[in-house]
């Protein structure tokens, strides 16, 4: 049984219900999910019968009938919104980097065209953000420990 409303979208994708994936992924906000009760607020662009196909495709793949409640109130972003809101945020984050900012000053007209996560290599320790740590940005750091000796 499904135990998140994203393990759903991903059963319409793997059971190439097309439409109601992509229904599922740009026009659901999700209010409350507690299977086998699931609380959506549905978009007016889709269609009427979204949440009556989402239950009966629910049943058919997990032998249990399934209550899909259409609501009012306030709910999550629609998957695809959120990721969306994700991207514009990794790239506004990305944008301030002091190194990204040092590229984009060097090569005018430059701009940041698509951001990717590289896996870090097991020798590498990484920040929060991904990018290789600096100890100087950690509290512990004492300079004076990290100097040569001849």
């Amino acid at each position: 049984m499904p135990t998140r409303f994203e393990q759903i979208v991903a059963l319409a994708h793997d059971r190439r219900d097309i439409r109601l994936h992509a229904h599922l992924r740009h026009d659901v906000g999700l209010v409350r999910f507690a299977p086998p009760v699931i609380e959506l607020n549905i978009a007016p662009a889709a269609p009427r019968d979204l949440a009556s196909r989402l239950a009966a495709m629910l049943e058919q793949e997990t032998g249990r009938r399934w209550t899909i409640a259409v609501s009012t109130e306030p709910a999550a972003l629609s998957l695809a919104a959120a990721e969306e809101q994700e991207a514009a945020n990794a790239h506004q984050h990305a944008s301030q980097h002091p190194l990204v900012q040092a590229v984009l000053a060097a090569f005018p007209g430059a701009r940041i065209e698509a951001l990717h996560r590289p896996e870090p290599h097991p020798s590498v320790s990484t920040d929060d953000d991904g990018m290789p740590h600096d100890p100087s940005n950690d509290p512990a750091f004492d300079p004076s420990l990290d100097q040569e000796y001849s």
